[in-house]
This record gives C-alpha cells, structure tokens and sequence, in this order.
C-alpha cells in the first residue's frame, strides 16, 4: 500500500483490517471530528472525503416502526429449532428464518411472489465504478475504480427479481445501526447482467433474540457503477422485526 510505504507504517494485519469500515461509529474519532470518513476501494488502497462536501455513505435505522411477524416451527421439527438457538452465529441465524418460513413471508409482501430459491453467496473480487453525489452542486461524480472483494452473506431469487443481502448479528442487543452502504449495496455487481430484473438490497441485523429485516429501494446502475452516497436510497422500503423467543 503507498500510505504504508510513504508514511513507514507498521500494520500488525492486513489492510482490510485497517479500511473496511463496517460501521461510522468506528470510523477514527479524529476523522469523525474532522467530519471526514474513509471508504476502502479494494488493493489496499483507499479514500478519505469530506463530510462537508459529501454526504456520508452509512445508515442510520430506525427500528421503531418495525412491522412484526409471526412464524410457525414446522411440525416434528423442534429438534432442528432448538439447534439453531444453540449456535446463534451470523449465517446460522439468516437460515434460521428462511427455516421459519420468514423470507417468504417478507418476498410475499413486497414482490407478491410465492416461489423462491436461495441464490449465491459469499466473496468474489469485483471491478466497478463508484461515485459519489456532490451536496452542494448535486452532481454525480466519478470518485474511483473499486477493484477487489465484495462479500455477500445472501441471496434469494425469484422469478421477477433478485433480493440480495449483508447480514449482522450482535448477541448484545445493541448495535448495527450506522452500517455502512458499501456493506450492502458492492455485491449488486455480481447481478449486473439480470438487467430484466428488480434488484432489491436488504439488511438483516440481530440484536439479541430478535431480528430486523429492512428492505431499500430497488437498486439502479449508474453508467453500469454504483452511487455510493445517495441517501434515497438509505431509507428503508419496510422494516420486518421477528421475536425468536416468542414462540
């Protein structure tokens, strides 16, 4: 990395480690304090903006108009129930509601699709354009080539459309709001070619025994990249919570 050389740094790990983000909340303080936040564009390499100028590409949820669903353990299927609350990690947790029936349920609600499968997942490396929209001028500009991994924790397919999405779990009960957009919205390059098809991101976060589902506007290309900033898209469609103690 040129910053690791330049500067003569010493970094005790890797360089994702360092600049992949997840949450603003742990962004550097001095940058906070500064009002500028740092955004990872694959290589090693990375970018530092200014709030000032450039809106900041992190959510900030509200759980509090959250629609909640109820849910069934399949019959002659508690054994199945009981070890998934054993082993609460991330991708345990996200099977666990598509075992309950719940993606279904959500996939019913806002595509009013019955038939779905599980898609793809995992890391691959990508190469796209990002940009980013002034706030003053509200011009879209080109900032920088992303070249390297994206990481999707899941997806569902439909006939009409391709639900994709990042995935959180925090044991405590707290935390996961301010995620950042890049966690989300990278994977959307892996589907580019399904142009013929809606693309809606979605993020799942556990706090505790409950989980939240939000679901965001329908994802658009732009010149074939990704906006990166645009807080349209920040808003959540619907918010789904689920109770897993309460059954």
């Amino acid at each position: 990395m040129e910053y690791k050389t330049r500067y003569r740094l010493r970094l005790s790990g890797y360089a994702p480690n360092y600049l992949s983000i997840d949450f603003h909340s742990i962004q550097s303080k001095e940058l906070r304090d500064k009002n500028c936040f740092v955004i990872r564009t694959g290589k090693g390499n990375f970018v530092i903006f200014d709030e000032n100028r450039f809106e900041k590409p992190y959510l900030d949820l509200d759980l509090s108009g959250a629609e909640e669903l109820s849910y069934e353990i399949p019959e002659n299927f508690e054994h199945l129930e009981d070890a998934f609350k054993e082993n609460p990690i991330e991708n345990s947790s996200i099977e666990h509601l598509w075992f309950l029936g719940v993606f279904k349920q959500i996939i019913g609600r806002i595509s009013l699709e019955n038939e779905c499968y599980i898609g793809p997942r995992g890391g691959k490396r990508s190469t796209f354009d990002v940009y980013f929209k002034d706030k003053k001028t509200q011009e879209v500009i080109k900032v920088f080539i992303y070249e390297g991994q994206e990481d999707l924790d899941y997806s569902i397919f439909t006939e009409n459309c391709i639900y994709f999405f990042e995935g959180k779990n925090f044991p405590d009960g707290r935390g996961g709001l301010d995620l950042g957009w890049h966690k989300v919205i990278f994977p959307a390059s892996r589907f580019k070619k399904y142009s013929n098809k809606r693309l809606i991101p979605g993020y799942f976060l556990k706090l505790g025994t409950v989980a939240y589902f939000a679901v965001f506007p329908d994802f658009q290309f732009f010149n074939g990249g990704v906006i990166l900033n645009d807080e349209k898209q920040f808003i959540p469609k619907q918010i789904f919570k689920i109770d897993l103690k309460k059954y």
